[in-house]
């Protein structure tokens, strides 16, 4: 394996760990906390934060082997984990204008990558 398709990976975990790091924001969102301090200093956001530090490390990492343009593009793949992350999770709706913006993103990723 060439050290771009080893970034590639990288960033494609990153955006996986970054829609985990936002489902565990928003189920901390979701529930009720006894203080704002509470609300901000808790279990499942501070993992969440730390997850998103861990991304930005390995993402730096990865960009070692790809150029800047290619990174930030895949990064939005977190949209669609997120989706599926809310579905799975989170017991979201998957609407129809949910499934068509993330197709719309997936086939803009690949029209960027290719041209």
């Amino acid at each position: 394996m060439n050290n771009s398709t080893t970034s590639v990976i990288i960033f494609i975990i990153g955006a996986f760990l970054t829609a985990i790091s936002q489902t565990l924001l928003k189920v901390s969102a979701n529930k009720s906390h006894d203080s704002q301090v509470k609300e901000y200093f808790n279990p499942l956001v501070i993992t969440s934060y730390a997850i998103l530090a861990f991304t930005l490390c390995i993402n730096i990492i990865g960009y070692q082997w790809i150029e800047y343009k290619y990174g930030s593009v895949i990064n939005c793949l977190s949209y669609v984990f997120i989706m599926f992350l809310g579905f799975g999770f989170l017991k979201e709706k998957l609407t129809l204008k949910k499934v068509v913006g993330n197709v719309l993103i997936v086939i803009g990723i690949i029209v960027f990558t290719l041209f």
